[in-house]
């Protein structure tokens, strides 16, 4: 006598609904449908619980001959998977006795995150920021790097981007007021974001006596339309830069350090 085939039982030589069922599952990467691209572990829970597997580069198994009923399938947050992609929800089927039934996950992968930073003016802003990815539920940090910010395993979703200035840069650079909104969307191309700094205004400034000779030891004070101050001050040498104007006219202090207050005063424009 041959063996019978699945989803019949040979009971006194007539064929009978097998007893068991199968629960299949296919897994495939959003958007372009592909297999992942690391071993997926699963486990269901119902009237057995089980764990298995897909290898990589594959879409379609199986738990096989199960018995009926209703089964919760997860997939696990094991191994390289966690690394790859975000956790789906799990999902709930009822297994037919004799039968078989499918669930679907579709998994997105993280993405990678690039956030470039320069001045208005496209020339380099030369040096260290902080960069700042923030969704609901954090705030990640990280420095820039030759102007460049880089975020990986970044979950899909809007993101907002913001810039940190530290003092040594406040004085050339201002940073945008309001952050810059980035959707990510899940795969292996990353989101490139650019933020740009708007450089300040600076000016240089060189004091000579009535003879037309340069004077060392310099200290300049320059008020802002808003109040604001910046100095500036060379001991040693004749000309002083002041950084971190803004914009309009500032009426400019000069104080020459070697000879305490005596002070000439003049109005700049920048």
């Amino acid at each position: 006598m041959t063996a019978p085939a699945f989803g019949s039982n040979e009971v006194g030589g007539a064929a009978a609904p097998c007893p068991l069922g199968n629960l299949n599952f296919k897994v495939t990467q959003r958007p372009d449908g592909l297999a992942p691209t690391c071993e997926v572990k699963l486990a269901i829970a119902g009237p057995k619980s089980q764990d298995g597997s897909l290898a990589a580069g594959f879409k379609q198994g199986g738990f096989l001959h199960i018995p009926p009923g209703q089964y919760t399938v997860s997939v696990l947050a094991e191994g390289e998977f966690i690394d790859c992609y975000e956790l789906p929800t799990r999902q709930t089927a009822v297994v037919p006795q004799g039968g078989s039934v499918t669930v679907e996950f579709q998994i997105d992968p993280f993405a990678d995150v690039v956030v470039t930073v320069t001045g208005t003016d496209g020339k380099p802003i030369g040096g260290e920021v902080d960069v700042r990815l923030t969704r609901a539920g954090g705030t990640r940090t990280e420095k820039t790097q030759v102007a460049r910010a880089k975020f990986d395993l970044v979950r899909a979703g809007v993101h907002e981007v913001s810039v940190g200035v530290p003092p040594e840069l406040a004085k050339r650079y201002r940073a945008p007021a309001a952050a810059v909104s980035v959707a990510v969307v899940a795969g292996p191309k990353p989101a490139p974001v650019e933020v740009k700094l708007t450089p300040l205004p600076w000016i240089e400034l060189a004091a000579v006596d009535e003879g037309g000779r340069k004077i060392t030891g310099l200290s300049v004070t320059i008020k802002g339309p808003s109040g604001a101050v910046a100095q500036g001050n060379s001991p040693d040498r004749a000309t002083v830069r002041v950084e971190g104007l803004e914009p309009g006219a500032n009426p400019c202090a000069v104080d020459e350090m070697s000879l305490v207050g005596d002070e000439v005063w003049a109005f700049v424009k920048v």
